[in-house]
This record gives structure tokens, sequence and C-alpha cells, in this order.
């Protein structure tokens, strides 16, 4: 059964009273816009959200609301606003996850080599969090965003890799992984904890390549992601060499990745090659040592044969012939590589040159 309910969608004026604004009374006593019965362009015709006002729809006129109604039902899977989801683990984890990456995004991009020391100290205490954890999460994601940074800006990549090797040396043995367990059957901690994790985003990321076809059109969207991967890939071989030369990769890693760029001698590809010129520009005077005479020997005897290839580019089989140059002047090169400087480095190059 329905049941139905009288409502009163306004109030009459009291007798002798002014009408509403807007509004004065017809010949009927009844209430007419000032724009007329025919529906000028008073200022008080108005129209319901239902519909249009009919010429039966009077003040006092009955408008019948069903009151049986069932209200919606809430599934599970509905939509919740996260101000309304607060009592949420995964919620919580969330919006933590949210503010210390805002924050260690903040950091990354205010270091230089002037605040470096202040900079990253706040940056270790940010992974230092991971103390509070099982996992390492907070340590591991600044270590994807260092990563970021140092192929995003090559220029800056001794910097992040002098990062990287202050984490190591400084991180609290309180930070552990419950996942990774060393030879003796203990958990993962502080700096082998860091270097861990180095490693495996290197290994990640060089293993994954970044081979792309670049298209003609310069103006396409295609164009600048392809642009933009090459140069990351070229970023990530600049990155891996001075975390080389800070001692935080290993020779024997070293070597193997030269290898893996050398192992297409008759059909090289550009980007291999070229990455493999821009590791040993950065690496050669360290990997060239007596010890390991043997292997730069065979990498070079390579190298010369691919310098001549015309799979390649003329712009890279000059690159390749630069290299040989260069290490037959014993890996000093002509002119100082450019990079940042702190105010006191620019300062004494300014006295040198007077």
């Amino acid at each position: 059964m329905e049941l139905k309910g009288r409502v009163e969608p306004g109030r009459g004026p009291v007798l002798g009273g002014r009408p509403p604004s807007g509004q004065f009374r017809g010949p009927g006593g009844g209430r007419e816009s000032r724009g007329g019965r025919s529906g000028g362009r008073g200022r008080g015709r108005a129209r319901g959200r239902g519909g249009s006002q009919q010429g039966g729809d009077r003040p006092g006129a009955a408008v019948e609301l069903p009151v049986n109604f069932k209200p919606l039902e809430k599934s599970e899977n509905r939509y919740i606003a996260k101000a309304l989801r607060v009592g949420s683990d995964t919620v919580e984890d969330e919006m933590q996850e949210e503010v210390y990456d805002r924050r260690i995004r903040v950091l990354l991009n205010k270091i230089t080599p002037d605040n470096f020391d202040e900079v990253s100290d706040e940056l270790l205490a940010w992974g230092g969090k991971s103390a509070k954890e099982t996992d390492g999460r907070i340590l591991r994601h600044l270590i994807t965003l260092v990563f970021q940074k140092a192929t995003d800006e090559p220029v800056w990549a001794k910097m992040y890799a002098q990062l990287c090797h202050k984490m190591i040396c400084h991180t609290s043995p309180d930070v552990e992984d419950r996942n990774l367990r060393t030879k003796e059957g203990g958990y993962l901690s502080g700096g082998f904890l860091v270097r861990k994790y180095l490693l495996t985003k290197c290994q990640e990321d060089f293993e994954h390549g970044w081979k792309v076809e670049i298209p003609m059109d310069i103006e396409s969207s295609e164009y600048y992601e392809a642009i933009k991967i090459k140069r990351r890939g070229l970023g990530l071989v600049k990155f891996i060499g001075e975390l080389f030369l800070f001692d935080v990769l290993t020779l024997r890693i070293m070597h193997e990745c030269v290898k893996r760029l050398l192992s297409n001698v008759e059909t090289p590809e550009e980007e291999e090659t070229e990455s493999l010129a821009k590791l040993l520009t950065t690496v050669g005077s360290k990997l060239d040592v007596p010890n390991a005479r043997s292997y730069m020997d065979v990498y070079f005897v390579r190298i010369q044969t691919m310098s001549t290839n015309k799979h390649l580019t003329s712009r890279i089989r000059f690159m390749l012939r630069d290299l040989i140059e260069l290490r037959q002047k014993n890996w000093v090169t002509r002119i100082e590589e450019a990079g940042p400087k702190t105010i006191a480095e620019i300062h004494e190059d300014a006295e040198r040159k007077k």
C-alpha cells in the first residue's frame, strides 16, 4: 500500500501584506511573474528540476511523494573517498607513501655539490625510517628515485653516485629486509642491504635495455619519447660507471657490462655501441690496470674492428676512434669534462684563468 503525503510548496502572502519580491497579485488573487502570464522575460518565472511549471501548479496544490521507497544498497566495492577511509591500513599506508615520496623528491631536487652534506644527511634520515619496517620499503623507494634522477640528469651522475656511497657507509644496521638473508642466515641490513638494492636496480635497468626505433617525424610525440628513452639509457651507463669509481660496483660487474656491450661485432647496435664508448670513457682508466690489461687488449681489438664497420653511422665510428686514441694517451682527456661545481671551485677556476 502506497502512502501519500501533502507538501506545501510555499506560504502565500499574508492578507494585506506585501507580496514577495518579483511577484504581484493577478486578477484572480494568485501570484504571477513580472513577465506576465504568457511567460515573458521576467525574472520571476522559474522551472523546477523535475520539469516546467504548469498552469495547474499553484500554491497550495498537493504534491504526491512515495514514502515507502527503499534506500540505495551499499555495494562492497563502492567508491569511498580517502578522507572517509582513514580507518583502513591500506589507505594509511598509501597516504604515508605519498608523504615520503613527496619529501624525498623535494630533497633530490634541492641537492647540489654546495649543500651536499646537509641535504644528503636529510635523505639518509628518510632512508633510516625503514628501521621501523621489515621490508626496507622506504629505503628501496629512495634508491629508485635516486636512479631516476641520475639517469635523467647524467651531468649530476657523479654526485648521485657519491650519495649512494654515503648511504652504504652510514645506513644503520637497524634497517633490514626480512625477505633477504645473508649466507649466515641472518637478515640483510645496513650498508649491505643498500648495496644489494643498488646491484639489483642496476641489473634490472641494464638488462631491460634501451634500444628504440626513433621516428622520422621530429614533431611527433613518439619521437620525443624515443629520444627520452635513449637519453635515459646513456644516463644509466654513465651512472653505472660513476658507481664503479666510488667502489659501489665491483671490477667483475664492470667487465660483464663491457662484454655485454661488445657481444655483437659484425652487426652492432648503435645504442649499445654508443653506451660502450660512454662507459669506457668514464671507467677506462680504472679498468686498464696491469692485472686486467689482457682483457682490455681483447676489448680494443673488437673496438678497432667496429670502428670501420659500415653498419654503424659515421658519428659512432668516429666516437670509437676517439676512444682508441684516448687509451693510447693513457686516458688523459684533452678537455676537462664539464660538470657541476661548487662555488669555491668556480672561484678557483677563475683565479687560474687570470
